[in-house]
């Protein structure tokens, strides 16, 4: 049986923020925003405000910076005090995690409003729990997708470009793990078969971000939006969102998690874990030379990394890899969705095989 499911509405375009207020409206009287200190000094007060402007009550809970059960514990404690009718996460991916988890337990509705596009996360209906070290931990599941997201691009567009890279590389995987998906006839995060519609909204993300990644990358240097990045911002956000839970995941994401087992990875952004894994992905896939050529020559443009010395793994030998192997080949990875039998020794090799490819290009 296929499922499709998605968000309740998702929002999008220059200033939206300001409009939050009226927007959010018909969820509740009260509210409870989580965000961080860098979120509280760019965007906090324009957020409370326009939910005050519209006669909400708003209460605020600072985000530590790590979605894991002492963070979650804590902003659940102060929702408690006076409990909230609409759960708000504005930031990155961590906060909206938190934001979810909380949601969850609270049995509250969510509402994301990311500050970065670094991911795909904000139209997703689970959240990645990780220990105060940032090492995956465990996954939590809303019955319900979120009911807004809010993506105010005049925000985003003023982010670090690295933000804006990660999540190029996070939202490419999506097309290819959601094919891998449908070869191997796995179910996806609904726990249906995957859609047509699954496989041509993760296509059109590709293709999106394929024709018009560099020019939506001359609106984070000028820090204007344009049309470019408009587009590229929906293919990242609501595309690949869709795309990936309705799609699921595969190697390019397994890798990823099993990398932050590795503490050389601790500055390493994940869209930029899953953009190599992609690559990793592709040597199992055993993709033809002009097909690799292409791609590795994409992310060199875009400034994606190619290597595993990219991502802070030194040097590429494979003991080094040993700690992220359980994880990445584990009975319950998403690697086991590909269309194939894995087995260690052979993701090893393909690890391998990418950096050696991608330290050749690089010359």
């Amino acid at each position: 049986m296929k499922i499709f499911g998605s968000p309740f509405r998702y929002i999008q375009g220059p200033g939206a923020i300001a409009h939050l207020g009226d927007i959010l409206a018909p969820l509740g009287e009260r509210y409870f925003l989580i965000f961080d200190e860098v979120v509280k000094e760019i965007i906090g007060n324009r957020i409370a405000d326009s939910l005050h402007q519209a006669g909400k009550n708003c209460h605020i809970g600072l985000f530590g910076g790590e979605c894991c059960k002492s963070e979650i514990l804590k902003l659940k404690q102060q929702a408690q005090k006076e409990p909230p009718e609409v759960i708000i996460g504005a930031g990155g991916g961590k906060t909206a995690d938190t934001a979810k988890v909380l949601s969850i337990e609270l049995e509250l509705p969510v509402v994301i409003v990311p500050t970065i596009a670094s991911n795909d996360a904000p139209t997703s209906h689970f959240a990645v729990v990780y220990n105060e070290n940032h090492v995956y931990d465990h996954m939590e599941i809303m019955k319900l997708s979120p009911w807004y997201v809010v993506v105010d691009t005049e925000i985003l567009v003023k982010a670090p470009k690295r933000f804006f890279v990660a999540g190029i590389g996070d939202a490419i995987a999506t097309k290819f793990e959601a094919e891998a998906n449908a070869n191997s006839g796995a179910n996806n995060y609904f726990e249906g078969q995957v859609s047509q519609a699954a496989l041509a909204l993760a296509d059109q993300s590709w293709q999106i971000i394929k024709e018009k990644a560099f020019e939506s990358l001359q609106a984070i240097d000028t820090g204007i939006v344009n049309q470019a990045f408009e587009d590229v911002v929906e293919a990242t956000i609501l595309l690949s969102g869709l795309g990936f839970e309705n799609g699921g995941l595969a190697a390019a994401h397994s890798i990823s998690s099993g990398f932050t087992f590795l503490d050389q990875t601790r500055g390493t952004m994940h869209g930029e874990m899953v953009a190599f894994g992609l690559l990793v992905q592709f040597m199992l896939e055993e993709r033809p030379k002009q097909f690799l050529n292409e791609m590795f020559s994409f992310y060199q443009k875009v400034g994606l990394p190619v290597t595993l010395a990219e991502l802070g793994i030194k040097p590429s030998i494979s003991e080094k890899l040993v700690p992220a192997m359980e994880t990445i080949c584990g009975p319950a990875s998403e690697i086991h969705n590909m269309p194939f039998e894995i087995h260690t020794e052979m993701v090893a090799r393909a690890i391998l095989k990418a950096d050696l490819m991608g330290e050749a290009l690089k010359g």
